[in-house]
């Protein structure tokens, strides 16, 4: 009896942490609220990786001489810190209008991970990654945005619909692309 309990309890603790992990990832989705970002260019498919497509944002690469923030430098922060970058909208899009230490409470922001830091002169960059910099999809739309060759091509916009959950953290819902027709010149 003793072993069938023991069996028992060690399959029921190994679906909980499943059921814990899917909750986690979906977290977001479930409680999030919609934030539409533009993507910068960028080679769009991972060929090692097979259908993620690797996306980067204006976000990534944050320029703290250029932004209200409270790491004073490169002092107050290290890399697999994480940090809080506060989300303003730009027309149809949200940026970067700040980055903390703690989350802000007046604005949305996402969270991030601290990662490389660049220092020339006055000039103190920092790159960042909020985990939503790739995205799994199906063969086929992985494909219809490589060919849209988006690093080459001015008439192809290319955004992301996240959601963000109140605590920060996002996951992708959709992968908008738009063709814009440029005026005659």
């Amino acid at each position: 009896m003793q072993k069938n309990q023991l069996l028992v309890i060690i399959i029921t603790f190994q679906i909980l942490i499943l059921v814990g992990m899917f909750g986690k990832a979906f977290y977001p989705l479930w409680v999030g609220e919609k934030v539409t970002f533009k993507v910068l260019p960028r080679d769009p498919r991972d060929i090692f990786r097979g259908n993620y497509v690797d996306l980067r944002y204006g976000f990534n690469t944050l320029n703290l001489a250029g932004l209200p923030n409270d790491l004073d430098r490169l002092g107050k922060y290290r890399y697999g810190d994480r940090l809080y970058v506060e989300l303003g909208k730009e027309g149809d899009f949200y940026e970067a209008i700040g980055v903390w230490k703690n989350p802000p409470e007046k604005n949305k922001f996402i969270q991030v991970i601290a990662e490389e830091t660049y220092s020339y002169d006055t000039l103190t960059s920092i790159n960042v990654n909020a985990g939503i910099e790739s995205y799994f999809t199906t063969p086929e739309n992985a494909k219809k945005i490589e060919s849209l060759n988006f690093m080459n091509n001015d008439s192809v916009e290319v955004s992301v619909d996240v959601m963000i959950a109140p605590d920060g953290k996002a996951r992708i819902k959709q992968v908008n692309t738009k063709n814009i027709i440029q005026p005659n010149k």
